[in-house]
């Protein structure tokens, strides 16, 4: 007689489904044009009892035609401002931006409004954003799965994420960080191949090139 588990290994599957916790979590997703978003959404939707996705005002119907907005996994939509202005800048501080704090203010709003429990960013400037302002967000009892702020300020920076390394003793290549493009030339000539030529890690750097083949990214100035 041939010997199966089959039936035994669904009556487990249905046994399990059955005995499974009802959908908890109220649910925010943000950046609804990311794809990173639409994975949040199809992840979690099983577990949320409601699901809310943003969509940035200043884009009108298209932003309200997002992939997350439009999800069948989403239960309502919130038009937010958009906040991403400073970061696509690389104009990166502690604090709030006006436009930062909108949106925060804004997403405080609809949380209080849906009951929402969780708020999941999954594109870097809210990230930012969301990481800033994390001890207000848990004063209300909402938790943002996003590091604390000192470290993903850190990480952000290539270059500082590299010294880092670097002093901690993991191995990591020559790296350095031209402020003019008389550095990034001399540079140029001296390094040699191979060599990879990145961002500092900031949004909004200013990229140059020095003759055909030496592309350099010059930082821009955090203060402006």
């Amino acid at each position: 007689m041939r010997h199966t588990t089959a039936p035994h290994t669904e009556d487990r599957v249905a046994a399990g489904l059955l005995a499974a916790p009802p959908p908890a979590l109220r649910l925010l997703v943000t950046n609804p044009w990311n794809g990173q978003a639409y994975c949040v959404l199809r992840a979690l939707r099983p577990y949320a009892a409601r699901v809310i996705a943003t969509a940035y005002r200043e884009h009108g119907l298209l932003g309200r035609l997002a992939p997350g907005a439009v999800s069948r996994f989403v239960d309502g939509v919130y038009p937010v401002p958009f906040a991403a202005h400073d970061w696509q800048r690389g104009r990166i501080r502690d604090e709030n931006s006006e436009s930062e704090e909108a949106y925060v203010e804004a997403i405080l709003d609809i949380c209080a409004r849906e009951d929402i429990d969780t708020v999941f960013p999954s594109w870097d400037p809210v990230v930012g954003i969301l990481s800033k302002n994390k001890s207000r967000f848990a004063a209300r009892g909402i938790m943002v799965p996003v590091p604390e702020w000192p470290v993903l300020r850190q990480a952000m920076d290539k270059h500082a994420l590299a010294e880092l390394a670097a002093g901690i003793g993991c191995p990591s290549p020559r790296r350095y960080l031209p402020r003019t493009l008389a550095d990034a030339a001399e540079l140029a000539e001296h390094v040699g191949f191979p060599r990879a030529q990145l961002p500092a890690g900031l949004p909004g750097l200013v990229q140059h090139r020095v003759g055909p083949e030496h592309p350099v990214a010059l930082r821009p100035d955090r203060a402006g």
